[in-house]
């Protein structure tokens, strides 16, 4: 489930989950690395996605980092709930 707390939406996967380590396939497993990202692989999952569906957001709490407040003091535009 990958849920975006500011904007209330969520978003369930179903899928079959495969892992792949390092010495298996090092080619892949460092093309999915983020560029710049300094930690060293030791391995990826990849999903096989079957379905998805995205949900009502009546139950999703809205949740700000105090960057994002800060942002909305400063504009003076609070997002509608």
């Amino acid at each position: 489930m990958l849920v975006d707390y500011p904007a209330r939406r969520r978003l369930k996967l179903i899928g079959h989950a495969s892992r792949i380590a390092l010495s298996e396939d090092p080619e892949t497993v460092l093309a999915l690395m983020p560029e710049g990202y300094s930690a060293a692989p030791e391995g990826a999952f990849v999903i096989d996605v079957v379905a998805f569906d995205w949900n009502c957001p009546r139950h999703i709490t809205p949740r700000w980092t105090a960057q994002d407040i800060a942002n909305m003091q400063r504009s003076g535009e609070w997002p509608q709930i």
